[in-house]
């Protein structure tokens, strides 16, 4: 390669869009990923601005034959895989897709006379935009390297490696720094007839508020039909606060939903009835150690066993993983047995053993997961179902069983050609976020695509329309966020509906929006949004009933645990 990989000791376990940027301390013991600074994140691709970029000046193929050799180099899957199969499977690839779709076949014409193979269709690309440069043609090049570079990432078949370019750039250093500050909580898919649904739920975000799940198919975004937009501006679209027209299967009618930007609390915990200690945990960033120190209070005040509760949880890094695993299980027990490809720096252990217990062995642990239970969280759950360490109640999980790791490449800009030379440069500077290792459960299982099998197996709470619509009037009141949020509630502050127990200024709220918190559907929506804006399931919200079948089963298993 012409230029050198500059690439940060960072192994992510976590769906791309929702990437945790957030360190704290570690158990002694367990390896620590190195933050990523500024300066290593302006330093990015291999584009030599001698070559310039599609934003002006000449074009080459220069980051689609980095990108082949990055992928080759790290990809998990590649492994084995030379560069002689993996350039015939890219040009396999390309011809389906023109013979496919005629109006690329037109944008590739003159270059499908010229060419038989990978290699020989970029050099003649090349010579095509050197020729464009003298002729000072408009050809259309942009889009024909934007296709090659989408035809290399599909053959790999990974959705999880991506790779952000020009102003995606500062998209990709935001949501490292600040993990996403307008991100509603959702992620999107295509199912396989072409409808984009919902992938992923985050827990306590403004869409698992709201009542969406995965699998709700979304037919608008900003009133606007999705029917035929790509996947990619689909998931742009839904980045930042957005409404929605969803439709979920069973459903007479469709609903809209306005998301707003929300970053739910990462750990919290309670004593429930019968002795039984809840600790939630949203995201693996580097905060397992509060959850440790949360389970010794709970301990305390009597708690003699634990439910875990991991719905929701997208991942994150596997040092976090592996230190929460270690809270519960002996000291050398396998937590999960890694693979990782040999040019990944500062590799991990290939097996991670339990660095000793903060808890007793002898507590009974029940861990919750669902659909949106993903990578590192599988990984928690699959090393404790194996180890027979707790037994997983819920739904069965999101289905990734990979890590990924960031590449950005060595690249100095040369001013000597002037500012905006090198600001053009710029459009060609990219990071290439890659799946470079696999995990699998102390028996060796992996999760990738089909997820794990829960114990015992229970469905969630699903929203009807009309609840939906009545959480979202409450939630979206400003007066009630503002005031309801840090109340403590008392008994003088409660009064009963409908056999809850419902603070009188949530009522209050209702009468002035002339509703009759009485009927089902309000009073659904009354419930909801008064347990959410307490913290979700802070210790105060054990006056008003909730309505959550996984974590009654959980709580009846671990009755049962406890005789």
């Amino acid at each position: 390669m012409n230029s050198k990989f500059a690439i940060p000791a960072l192994l992510i376990f976590v769906p791309v869009w929702v990437l945790a940027f957030l360190f704290e301390s570690l158990p002694d013991g367990l390896a620590r990923s190195k933050a990523w600074s500024g300066d290593e994140m302006t330093r990015a691709f291999p584009i030599d601005p001698s070559e310039a970029t599609e934003g002006g000046g000449s074009l080459s193929t220069q980051l689609i034959r980095e990108l082949v050799t990055a992928l080759l180099d790290y990809h998990v899957s590649l492994e084995g895989v030379t560069r002689r199969d993996f350039h015939q499977r890219c040009y396999a690839h390309w011809v389906q897709r023109l013979t496919n779709n005629p109006e690329e076949a037109t944008l590739f014409a003159p270059l499908t006379e010229r060419s038989s193979h990978w290699s020989e269709l970029l050099d003649v690309l090349d010579q095509e935009m050197r020729a464009d440069q003298k002729a000072e043609s408009n050809e259309p090049r942009s889009a024909q390297l934007a296709l090659l570079r989408e035809v290399v990432l599909d053959e790999v078949g990974d959705p999880f490696t991506q790779l952000f370019r020009g102003s995606d750039l500062f998209s990709f250093e935001a949501f490292f720094q600040s993990m996403f500050p307008e991100w509603v909580g959702i992620d999107l898919q295509e199912s396989k007839e072409g409808a984009k649904e919902i992938s992923f739920v985050m827990a306590g975000s403004d869409a698992d508020h709201k009542g969406l799940r995965r699998g709700d198919r979304v037919l608008a975004i900003n009133r606007r039909p999705v029917e035929s937009w790509s996947l990619s501006a689909a998931r742009r679209e839904v980045e930042k606060p957005v409404t929605l027209e969803v439709h979920r299967e069973g459903w007479t009618r469709s609903t809209t939903v306005s998301l707003f930007a929300s970053l739910p609390g990462g750990t919290y915990g309670c004593l429930l009835e019968d002795r039984i200690g809840y600790l939630c945990y949203r995201m693996f960033n580097g905060t397992a150690m509060q959850l440790r120190d949360l389970g010794k209070s709970l301990i305390d005040q009597g708690a003699q066993g634990f439910i875990l509760d991991l719905r929701g949880n997208p991942g994150g890094y596997v040092v976090d993983g592996w230190a929460l695993a270690s809270l519960f299980v002996e000291r050398g027990a396998v937590i999960s047995r890694l693979h990782q490809r040999e040019q990944v720096p500062q590799k991990l252990p290939e097996v991670l053993l339990g660095t000793g217990p903060s808890f007793s062995i002898e507590f009974p642990l029940v861990v919750l997961v669902n659909g949106s239970s993903a990578s590192a969280s599988e990984l928690v759950a699959g090393g404790l179902k194996d180890l027979r360490r707790g037994m997983i109640v819920g739904g069965t999980t999101y289905g990734k069983g990979i890590g990924q790791m960031p590449i950005p490449f060595d690249w100095e800009p040369s001013f000597d050609a002037g500012l905006t030379r090198a600001l053009e440069a710029f459009s060609e500077i990219a990071i290439l976020m890659v799946s470079c290792m696999r995990f699998d459960s102390p028996r060796g299982n992996n999760v990738q695509g089909i997820g794990l099998t829960p114990d015992l197996r229970c469905a969630e709470a699903l929203a009807s329309p009309e609840a939906m619509e009545a959480r979202a009037k409450y939630a979206d009141h400003s007066s009630l966020v503002r005031h309801v949020g840090d109340l403590k509630l008392s008994d003088q502050d409660l009064v009963d509906l409908r056999g809850d127990r419902v603070p009188k200024i949530v009522l209050e709220c209702a009468r002035k929006q002339n509703v009759d918190p009485r009927t089902p559907a309000e009073h659904a929506g009354l419930a909801h949004v008064t347990r959410v804006l307490h913290g979700a399931r802070s210790p105060e919200l054990l006056a008003v009933p909730l309505v959550d079948p996984q974590l009654d089963k959980a709580v009846q298993t671990m009755r049962v645990l406890l005789r």
